[in-house]
């Protein structure tokens, strides 16, 4: 009902009907992965070895696709902003209805969109990490321009046009880096 893949840890009992839960009933807590974007193989899926390390610590790991990667949604309203973060709070609500304690990790682009979903939706989880945030502020976006973009990472990095083409349009929406914290969603809920 999504419209993505989520990737998550598959550390519970089967159902009945087959299906594995989103969320292990022994799990003490939920992270869920928020990936970066503008590459070929920019995806939810990245995060699914950090799944299985985390079963041990009693956690369990969602990630999904965003629109335009992966085999996230390819569809013109995700677009908008708004549409876009609704979507976003309906993973974060399916995680939730679980009862464990929710909490959102980003890398590289996933940084940007979590402080705009924690814009709108400052207490729907209980807290938040940015991992290597790529362009979320003027002083790391200069470092990526002048050394990151730079590096030889060991081969080829093919690109996602319509990706990267999308992530600039929703960054061009966001709202929370750009009022000088009147909408810092840290302050507004420091978890």
């Amino acid at each position: 009902d999504l419209d993505t893949w989520l990737y998550y840890t598959f550390s519970s009992e089967i159902k009945s009907n087959g299906e594995a839960p989103l969320v292990s009933s022994d799990s003490e807590a939920v992270v869920i992965f928020f990936h970066g974007s503008g590459t070929a193989k920019s995806s939810g899926i990245n995060a699914q070895q950090l799944f299985n390390s985390l079963i041990e610590y009693k956690i369990s790991g969602i990630s999904f696709d965003y629109p335009f990667h992966g085999k996230g949604p390819h569809n013109d309203k995700f677009y908008d902003k708004m549409y876009f973060l609704k979507w976003l709070n309906t993973i974060v609500t399916k995680a939730a209805a679980f009862g464990k304690p929710v909490y959102l990790i980003g890398h590289s682009y996933g940084p940007d969109v979590i402080a705009e979903y924690l814009t709108y939706y400052p207490y729907s989880v209980q807290g938040a990490m940015f991992m290597s945030p790529a362009g979320f502020d003027p002083i790391l976006s200069k470092w990526y321009q002048t050394n990151t973009k730079k590096m030889n990472f060991g081969g080829d990095v093919q690109p996602n046009e319509m990706g990267g083409r999308w992530a600039a349009q929703m960054s061009q929406q966001f709202i929370w880096n750009r009022t000088q914290g009147q909408f810092d969603p840290s302050v507004i809920n420091p978890n």
